[in-house]
């Protein structure tokens, strides 16, 4: 470049060719005095357009000249120096550059300008701070700025640079988290396609980081998504709203215990013994434990063989009281529904809950201790010698009758043989049994058996009962 004159314009009007007149006997002279350098691919393209000469490259081919030209121009600008730079701010050498590579990336087309575009967006994804139209204007400023059409001042870039402002729109629309009725570059969109984390949370009314975790766990979104910020992370905007939904219908450990009408601790031992299924985000420590349609068919499978009763009778039990009775869980009694090892289930007429169920709660001890009916428990031993329960435990504790124990629902259950606790019968006798069987108050047996010189068989201290050797007690 060099200075062809230093009057002032305003002296010609602005006619650019009156002022070469006056000096162009100076132009060679001038023109000897600048450094030779090849024209660019841009000005080549331009001379041959100029001489109607064919060139090959349809997207700028179908653009006029000067609208070509400045395509080239602010794509350049854009990929050398950003999406804010603005051509008409370039000194020539920059604008030099800007229109090398802008010339590269239009004579590929629409393909190159998308990547240009995407790169641009990912750059300038970390600070995108709205999911509003403006997103694109703040990603790609000085492109949008200049494809855009005031309808109302049209001018003749408009139709000029359709095909480049189509680029760009579809672009836009396939990428951005556009709603029904956003204006892009002139055209009103008609329906929403993607969803950002920030847009579905606003829509849905919840906190983004319950979204984006719903959206992680159902795989819609991938690990390296979700490093970006909540409004830049993009996905299909019919699937997302649906595994929101999903996620938000599942039920927490309270939730569902209040459907299935039971406590959070029940939920969490059926969960722990894999009757009922967690959720995928709950087994990864997020919210919503369990689906209402896994409750259901748990419900089912458990209620499928009852009986409907009015009123219980006999030994049947709603299930808390027939764990208290039988000394096990209420998962155990759950468990031998499931495996169908109970003879009769029955349930509450118009109710269909955990506690709706009755058992016969012997049967259910039967199961749960698996000691069958030839034993008896430490209190019907009692009973039957006539001592305290503390007493037929001291006995047992030191091994002077012979038990079975079984853990079961965090208990040890002890049960004691009939044929023991009769063998037991048969050699000693308590001083409770002696009494009874004498008619007589225990005190007035005791001082008998002590003028009689007959010593407990046990320590009484130890075995909490007066205990003899039913021989001697019978001479």
């Amino acid at each position: 470049m060099v200075t062809v004159s230093t009057v002032s314009m305003a002296a010609y009007r602005a006619d650019f060719s009156c002022m070469l007149a006056v000096c162009s006997a100076e132009m060679e002279a001038l023109a000897e005095k600048v450094a030779a350098r090849p024209p660019t691919d841009l000005q080549s393209y331009v001379l041959e357009r100029l001489n109607g000469v064919g060139t090959a490259i349809p997207f700028l081919d179908d653009m006029p000249l000067f609208a070509a030209i400045r395509t080239c121009e602010m794509l350049g600008t854009a990929a050398c120096f950003g999406g804010h730079a603005k051509r008409d701010g370039l000194d020539p050498a920059r604008l030099r550059t800007a229109r090398i590579r802008g010339f590269e990336i239009g004579g590929q087309g629409k393909f190159a300008i998308e990547g240009l575009l995407r790169e641009m967006t990912m750059a300038h994804a970390g600070r995108r701070p709205d999911v509003k139209d403006q997103v694109a204007r703040q990603a790609f400023s000085a492109i949008y700025s200049y494809l855009h059409v005031n309808p109302i001042k049209p001018n003749r870039k408009g139709p000029a640079l359709a095909s480049f402002r189509g680029v760009v729109s579809d672009f836009i629309k396939a990428n951005f988290p556009l709603k029904s009725g956003d204006n892009v570059l002139g055209e009103v969109v008609a329906g929403r396609t993607l969803h950002s984390v920030t847009s579905l949370a606003k829509e849905a009314r919840c906190g983004p980081n319950r979204v984006k975790n719903a959206l992680l766990v159902s795989g819609l979104i991938r690990d390296d998504q979700a490093e970006l910020a909540n409004a830049n992370i993009l996905f299909d905007a019919a699937l997302g709203a649906r595994m929101l939904q999903e996620s938000r219908s599942a039920l927490t450990y309270d939730e569902a215990a209040i459907y299935l009408g039971t406590g959070p601790h029940l939920v969490k031992m059926l969960v722990k013994a894999n009757f009922i299924e967690l959720t995928k985000a709950a087994r990864l420590g997020q919210h919503g434990a369990v689906h209402v349609a896994t409750l259901d068919a748990f419900l089912d499978r458990i209620l499928k063989d009852a009986h409907a009763v009015k009123r219980k009778s006999g030994l049947q039990a709603l299930l808390r009281e027939a764990s208290m009775r039988a000394m096990c869980t209420q998962a155990d009694i759950v468990k031998f529904i499931a495996e169908g090892r109970l003879k009769w289930i029955g349930v509450r007429e118009g109710l269909r809950n955990l506690q709706s169920i009755l058992v016969d709660w012997h049967e259910v001890r039967s199961l749960a201790h698996g000691l069958g009916p030839l034993t008896i428990s430490l209190r019907q031993f009692a009973d039957r010698v006539r001592v305290r329960k503390q007493a037929a435990g001291a006995l047992v504790a030191h091994d002077h009758v012979a038990s079975v124990s079984k853990m079961c629902g965090g208990h040890r259950t002890v049960r004691i043989p009939v044929s023991e606790a009769i063998g037991f019968q048969e050699r000693y006798v308590s001083l409770g049994e002696l009494a009874k069987s004498r008619d007589q108050h225990h005190q007035t047996a005791k001082k008998t058996l002590d003028q009689r010189n007959v010593q407990p068989a046990f320590d009484p201290e130890t075995m909490h009962a007066h205990i003899y050797l039913r021989v001697q007690t019978e001479l």
